[in-house]
């Protein structure tokens, strides 16, 4: 059984047809998944930058209640490592009424160049408070 060129040309098109929509399927495919790969990208550089933002508050925190760092108000102040480099630290502290020699000190961390920013707040005795009898 032979088949005629008017079948043969409308099955090769059938198959052509076929073959533009899987590309086409395929591409768009592709495509989508490429996007959210890219926003998942984004989105992990901001949890880590948040992350460290954290990190470096805690830190600060640590510092202070070691005495390394006197707790009081500060401009905000860039880091000096190098590789803190677009990071600043600021303090603010202020003498709490209700709870003598009581001071409540809030530590910011913020990562200029993205604004991404950590604070931290804690309450702590104040070091000066504690010299008077």
């Amino acid at each position: 059984m032979t088949r005629s060129p008017r079948t043969t040309r409308r099955t090769a098109g059938v198959i052509l047809l076929e073959v533009v929509l899987s590309l086409a399927l395929f591409a768009a495919t592709v495509t989508t998944v490429a996007a959210a790969l890219g926003r998942c990208h984004a989105s992990a550089g901001r949890v880590e930058l948040r992350g460290r933002a954290a990190d470096l508050a805690v830190t600060l925190r640590s510092e202070i209640l070691l005495g390394l760092i006197e707790p009081a108000p500060t401009d905000p102040t860039a880091y000096e490592d190098e590789r803190l480099e677009g990071w600043t630290w600021q303090l603010g502290v202020e003498t709490l009424e209700e709870i003598e020699q009581t001071l409540r000190v809030v530590a910011t961390v913020r990562h200029e160049p993205t604004g991404v920013m950590s604070r931290l707040a804690w309450l702590m005795d104040d070091p000066a408070g504690e010299a008077e009898p």
